[in-house]
């Protein structure tokens, strides 16, 4: 009876270990940043807008999204954003940048309107500890809109 109980009590010691790591070797922490749509500074004189859940109206190239977070661990982190964009407005480029580190993307459709949101990948920043910006900017607008934002993720 002992023997089980050991048996439970390391299985539980190794199912607690797999939950706090990436599941890599290595064994690192990971960190995964969500910054919403509510958070964000809104730089416009357009129509650019949240309701709290979202960025939406976005169709000037003078509109920019800003957030401000903080990185407790320095490292390479990959950014991610939950968007949306229907198929007939898909096509507007994006930059993306964190202090001199700029990635740029086109802003590809997610579905058939504007509530299919899916995650698309921004590219990778390397990060020191402390406070940093994300600025999102769009370089080329395809159609009327670029894109409706509900959060982005910085990950490592």
């Amino acid at each position: 009876m002992k023997k089980f109980y050991l048996l439970i009590l390391l299985l539980s010691i190794a199912l607690v270990m797999a939950c706090n790591t990436t599941g890599s070797s290595s064994g690192k922490p990971k960190i995964n940043i969500q910054l919403q749509a509510a958070e964000a500074e809104l730089i416009t004189d357009g129509t650019l807008e949240t309701d709290g859940i979202n960025i939406g109206w976005w169709e000037s190239m003078d509109d920019q999204i800003k957030w401000t977070f903080e990185i407790t661990k320095k490292g390479e982190y990959t950014v991610l954003a939950f968007l949306s964009c229907p198929e007939e407005q898909a096509g507007s480029e994006v930059d993306v940048t964190m202090g001199d580190q700029t990635n740029s993307f086109k802003v590809r459709s997610t579905g058939s309107s504007w509530e299919d949101f899916t995650y698309i990948e921004i590219g990778k920043y390397t990060l020191s500890k402390g406070t940093h910006t994300i600025l999102f900017q769009a370089t080329k607008i395809a159609a009327r809109f670029v894109c409706n934002i509900k959060f982005i993720s910085i990950q490592m």
